[in-house]
């Protein structure tokens, strides 16, 4: 609003009227906005505390922090297995390789 003097005093009352409506209405679309910011943080509160039920708590099943520990628990033992595997059969092969050129020159 365009700051001028009020010579007379119903202009003066005028003026203070409107500014008094204007921020009336500025605090209740502050009050909106308010309304609007709490009922999200609900909302992301809520969504929160499941994520952390799921992943934390593990919703009545183990957590998912448990549950990937004992994946790559059985994934090491798994790769264990066939690196020994693969172990056994380079040491078998020369001698299965000697064993069958023996069979082959008789």
């Amino acid at each position: 609003m365009a700051s001028r003097r009020s010579s007379n005093p119903e202009e003066f009352v005028q003026d203070l009227l409107e500014l008094v409506s204007q921020s009336i209405v500025a605090n209740e679309h502050m009050n909106a906005a308010i309304i609007r910011l709490q009922e999200q943080q609900n909302s992301t509160s809520e969504d929160i505390n499941q994520l952390l039920r799921l992943v934390r708590d593990g919703n009545g099943r183990p957590a998912l922090i448990s549950r990937l520990e004992a994946l790559e628990r059985d994934v090491e033992a798994s790769e264990k297995s066939s690196d020994m595997r693969w172990e056994l059969f380079l040491v078998a092969l020369p001698g299965v390789l000697a064993f069958l050129m023996e069979i082959g020159s008789i």
